[in-house]
């Protein structure tokens, strides 16, 4: 994997919710940046060249490892390897598809990147039991 630098996202004193979810949504940057050279050597092509389905594959990927972390937790190399190797949400993903078809049929339209990023967020905070 990559040679990043593991990040810890450490929570402000106030509003737990609103931390924890800033907190999801740096944890997914800093995932994106550990998987996205993997992803981009095992089909041996670039990001930004990946078909809507090949997208959709690494968002799941990433909700995924987004799932299997502690809150507030570091994410790192070591520790996105061993969130996709020991899932602790099982119905985090069927979750995921009631809540983006309940979101495509309410707005009439799919969700874009920074939606995805926002809902994933969400449903960790649901998923944690804050």
């Amino acid at each position: 994997m990559g040679q990043n630098v593991p990040k810890r996202v450490v929570p402000r004193t106030g509003a737990p919710q609103a931390s924890m979810v800033e907190w999801a949504d740096s944890a997914q940057e800093s995932i994106s940046e550990i998987l996205i050279p993997a992803y981009e050597n095992k089909f041996n092509k670039t990001f930004d060249t990946f078909d809507s389905k090949e997208l959709d594959v690494f968002e799941d990927m990433r909700f995924d490892v987004l799932c299997n972390h502690e809150p507030f937790s570091e994410v790192s190399d070591n520790s996105v390897l061993g969130a996709m190797d020991n899932p602790k949400f099982k119905n985090a993903r069927a979750l995921k598809e009631k809540l983006f078809i309940a979101c495509t049929e309410k707005f009439g339209r799919g969700i874009d990147k920074e939606e995805v990023t926002e809902l994933h967020s969400k449903i960790y905070l649901i998923l944690q039991g804050e």
